[in-house]
């Protein structure tokens, strides 16, 4: 037996060691926690213990799956693919709004039709973001259409007014309006007058004032006449005619229906005594 610590160590080596001695040196070695019954001063060290076990476990079990799957770890991420979304509050994706805006015309293309430019504001698709919102591959909100996919702009676009639109007629342009799915119409509001310096308009209906004299009427006579196209004709006066009578030249007014030439109304001219 080895009693003194030199011999102890030489038992260690080579020396018989008694079974208590060998029963305590093959004891598994305490894990380091809190005591039952004893108080442990909380604070940092024991929930930084715990943490690093878990940590330390969850490590463990990561490696061994891998290990019986006979692969890395991170062989899981192979073929994913990243896809970007755009946040919803961005971009546009709905109805466009139909826009409106007056377009003013003549007295005489009103009657006979005409083919006007107008301009306008609508929303259009951005160009910069392609209507996303955001700038491609990113989180940066585009400029020009502030994040909504869609920039107002200033239009400008031909338009074709129809014969015998009156004053308060809209003309629909469809398409034309806001951007959107399907995009808006543009819809136009003629403001046109009534009547000029020769001519007033009652519906269909053209009126015209021509002076003669007295003497004309009693006699009789032909008056040269201006049509809403521009064309003079000439009228014939019976003898004995009244003031305030009315010759008429037939089909020669406004379109009945809006955009149809083929049937007009009347222009009548009233005979009116000049001083």
């Amino acid at each position: 037996q080895c009693s003194s610590p030199a011999r102890f160590k030489m038992a260690a080596i080579g020396c018989a060691v008694p079974a208590r001695i060998q029963t305590a040196s093959l004891a598994p070695t305490p894990r380091l926690g809190p005591l039952r019954g004893h108080h442990q001063p909380s604070g940092v060290p024991q929930a930084r213990n715990r943490s690093r076990q878990q940590a330390l476990s969850g490590r463990s079990r990561l490696i061994v799956c891998a290990a019986e799957k006979n692969k890395t770890p991170f062989e899981d991420f192979k073929g994913f693919k990243w896809k970007w979304e755009k946040p919803k509050d961005v971009g546009y994706e709905g109805v466009g709004s139909d826009v409106r805006c007056n377009l003013n015309v003549e007295f005489e293309e009103a009657i006979l039709g005409a083919e006007k430019e107008v301009e306008f504001q609508a929303k259009v698709f951005c160009e910069k973001c392609k209507g996303q919102g955001m700038l491609k591959g990113t989180t940066i909100r585009c400029t020009p259409c502030e994040g909504k996919g869609r920039a107002l702009t200033s239009r400008k676009l031909k338009v074709k007014v129809p014969a015998g639109v009156q004053s308060g007629s809209t003309v629909r342009l469809k398409e034309q309006g806001d951007f959107g799915e399907p995009p808006g119409s543009l819809l136009v509001n003629v403001v046109a007058p009534w009547s000029t310096s020769t001519i007033r308009r009652d519906g269909a209906d053209l009126y015209s004032d021509v002076k003669v004299t007295q003497k004309a009427l009693d006699e009789g006579t032909t008056v040269t006449v201006v049509t809403v196209e521009g064309s003079e004709g000439s009228l014939k006066v019976p003898p004995n005619t009244k003031s305030g009578a009315h010759l008429r030249i037939k089909g020669r007014g406004a379109p009945t229906a809006i955009g149809n030439m083929e049937e007009r109304g009347d222009h009548y001219f009233r005979l009116v005594v000049s001083e």
